[in-house]
């Protein structure tokens, strides 16, 4: 008869130990989603600036060429 009761108890010492760890793991899910969410932002962020940086780089690039080219016509 003892047996049982001590197997039962050791199922209910389990599960309450998984409820446990259930709610932590559940709150560390919640923040991953924070930081996953504050990242993406940051990522989007990041890539808005490159295009402009891209933009700027271009026109700065062409100025240079024109610059360059009215330089060979004055000199040469």
């Amino acid at each position: 008869m003892r047996g049982p009761k001590v197997q039962a108890e050791k199922v209910r010492d389990d599960l309450r130990k998984s409820t446990f760890t259930f709610d932590k793991d559940k709150m560390a899910l919640a923040n991953a989603k924070g930081c996953f969410k504050d990242y993406k932002k940051s990522l989007e962020e990041i890539q808005t600036n490159k295009k402009k940086l891209d933009l700027d780089y271009q026109k700065v690039l062409k100025e240079k060429n024109d610059m360059y080219e009215r330089f060979e016509v004055v000199v040469g």
